[in-house]
């Protein structure tokens, strides 16, 4: 076997099945999706390593959510399920403004005029 074709001699559909169900059930059905969407899967090996390897870099929840969205708009390849995940990744990632919490233990700002207890 050709040294190019010796990195991928291990690489089959159920392996990339297997390795996108440890992300969750979204992230396999994107990954079956990519599989059969060709009529030799050798030939989507290499997106579907990519698209695993970006799940590296974020969480499974953020992977999922991205691979649900690019099942629903049927964009299924590695260029478009990547600008996905960082869309899905920076909706995530805005945290909501902190509330300011009313409670009668809490003192308020004129527990410090003129300096406070001490002054």
């Amino acid at each position: 076997m050709p040294e190019a074709h010796q990195a991928v001699s291990g690489w089959n559909p159920e392996r990339f099945l297997t390795w996108a169900e440890k992300v969750g059930p979204n992230t396999r059905e994107l990954i079956k999706h990519i599989l059969e969407s060709r009529e030799y899967p050798v030939q989507t090996y290499r997106t579907c390593m990519g698209i695993m390897r970006l799940g590296k870099s974020y969480s499974t929840a953020i992977m999922e959510k991205a691979s649900r969205e690019a099942l629903d708009k049927n964009t299924c390849s590695y260029k478009y399920f990547g600008m996905i995940l960082k869309q899905v990744a920076a909706m995530v990632s805005k945290t909501p403004p902190e509330k300011i919490i009313s409670h009668d233990n809490i003192r308020g700002s004129s527990a410090f005029v003129g300096g406070g207890i001490l002054a």
